[in-house]
């Protein structure tokens, strides 16, 4: 069993951007059952491609704080970093390779079944 955590602030966002290439580099692409994204928003749909390389068929992508504290519902919030959880919002509710439950506990979770 393989389970990678990677924690930590903004800075260290192109680092697990990088395990996350390196991974499919050495051939671990549809090779984990279940991939968490808590990440840097500004970047989340980059995380969330990533993780869609490299979840198998049937595996799970959960991404967190999808509401992010309500502000994604709240047309007066108009920053880059609300549009881009709107638009991975979006993005996840159209991508046929993905089944999604969103799940209203905390700030919410999305889950998306891969095809």
């Amino acid at each position: 069993m393989l389970v990678h955590i990677l924690k930590g602030a903004f800075t260290q966002q192109l680092w697990s951007l990088r395990l996350a290439d390196d991974l499919i580099a050495q051939g671990k692409s549809n090779h984990f059952d279940f991939v968490f994204i808590d990440a840097d928003k500004s970047s989340i749909e980059e995380y969330y491609e990533k993780g869609l390389q490299l979840v198998r068929r049937h595996g799970i992508i959960a991404v967190d704080n999808v509401f992010w504290q309500g502000r994604a519902f709240n047309p007066e919030y108009d920053d880059s970093v609300t549009e881009s959880v709107r638009r991975l919002s979006r993005k996840m509710a159209s991508d046929d390779r993905v089944e999604i439950s969103m799940l209203t506990v905390s700030d919410g979770v999305t889950l998306a079944l891969k095809k």
